[in-house]
């Protein structure tokens, strides 16, 4: 086996990066549990303020609308303005291009940006975990760190071949995501 991909390091990438990395969840998408979140502290909110308007006001309801409030102003920060952050703070490797070639005992990856170019080997035991979704997989080296492959640019194989062998790979580490 002999598959090949690649992606950039791009802004689009490092947001959808970002999102998944900080809305990790296997069954739904970063952009739908926003809006669950949002529907729901707004309908928090709303009660709160209701209660205040129909049995007065208090303290304490006026604290927990605005701990709702806060929240939510946190969790649209984190999903709108923090991945704009993190490509702006990628430095050297802002654009880059990433090649990765996958066969039968592991992974060869280069990447080349204007100012950084490197490359390694590693065997797939050696990756923490893969997460795919329906645009990329994210190969993850340890907790915080990962390879980012879009899909769409797999050659030499298809998806569902790559699928496999990582799945023969590192077994129950390999998660499947439904978006």
């Amino acid at each position: 086996m002999r598959i090949s991909a690649s992606s950039t390091y791009d802004r689009e990438t490092v947001r959808d990066m970002t999102r998944f990395m900080l809305f990790r969840n296997r069954k739904q998408e970063p952009r739908k549990r926003m809006i669950m979140w949002t529907v729901l502290f707004c309908a928090l909110m709303g009660t709160l303020i209701a209660e205040m308007v129909l049995w007065g006001f208090s303290a304490f309801t006026l604290v927990l609308v605005l701990l709702c409030a806060g929240i939510l102003l946190l969790e649209w920060f984190f999903y709108l303005r923090l991945p704009e952050i993190q490509y702006k703070n990628a430095g050297k490797v802002a654009d880059a291009k990433n090649e990765f070639v996958f066969t039968e005992t592991g992974l060869e990856a280069s990447s080349t940006a204007s100012e950084y170019s490197g490359s390694s080997e590693m065997e797939y035991d050696t990756l923490y975990k893969i997460y795919e979704t329906e645009a990329y997989l994210f190969l993850y080296l340890n907790k915080r760190q990962c390879f980012v492959v879009d899909k769409a640019t797999i050659q030499g194989g298809t998806a569902e071949e790559l699928r496999g062998a990582l799945i023969e790979a590192v077994g129950n580490r390999y998660v499947r995501c439904e978006y």
